[in-house]
């Protein structure tokens, strides 16, 4: 189920951000998982899901792991991806490189649609693409998780190149 309405706070910031909220390992639990219709910087649809991050993170185009216990896959973040295969999504590319997210804030990954990553390694246009341990995207190979497909061809590593992230908490693939 994906909203219409308007994200509670915007893509490009967190839900504390510029307020004086106290952060808690609960706070604004009903809106974990929750994933809102809008457009990219190029007026694409694409759909964002809210995530509670469970560890501080600064911002890259990489990918946010997904905490792997019962209820939370989808809703939580443990940390950028550090498993290569690992189920997550991307953050937002719209917050600024190096901003630090706290620890308890709440955050906008790509849950489906057009966005920019970081490659790993070189891949071609079209293929299907999982995390490396650093969060970056790669090749995807048999038994992790997919997460992505390239838009265009990565000439090798810490290139940021266009994807098309597929919706939903990703499959495996066979």
């Amino acid at each position: 189920m994906s909203y219409k309405s308007v994200l509670p706070f915007a893509e490009k910031s967190t839900y504390k951000d510029g307020s004086s909220l106290t952060l808690t390992s609960t706070i604004a639990s009903t809106l974990w998982g929750r994933v809102y219709d809008t457009n990219d910087s190029n007026n694409r649809p694409r759909q964002v899901r809210i995530v509670h991050l469970k560890s501080a993170v600064t911002a890259a185009k990489v990918v946010l792991e997904f905490d792997s216990d019962e209820g939370d896959t989808g809703r939580q973040i443990t940390a950028i991806c550090d498993t290569e295969g690992a189920k997550g999504k991307p953050l937002t590319d719209q917050i600024p490189a190096d901003t630090v997210l706290a620890a308890n804030d709440l955050v906008c990954v790509i849950e489906s649609g057009f966005c920019e990553c970081t490659a790993g390694a070189a891949f071609d246009a079209g293929a299907d693409l999982m995390s490396n341990a650093t969060g970056k995207l790669i090749a995807a190979t048999a038994g992790k998780a997919i997460i992505a497909r390239a838009e265009e061809a990565a000439t090798g590593a810490d290139e940021v190149v266009g994807v098309y992230v597929y919706p939903g908490i990703p499959k495996t693939n066979p």
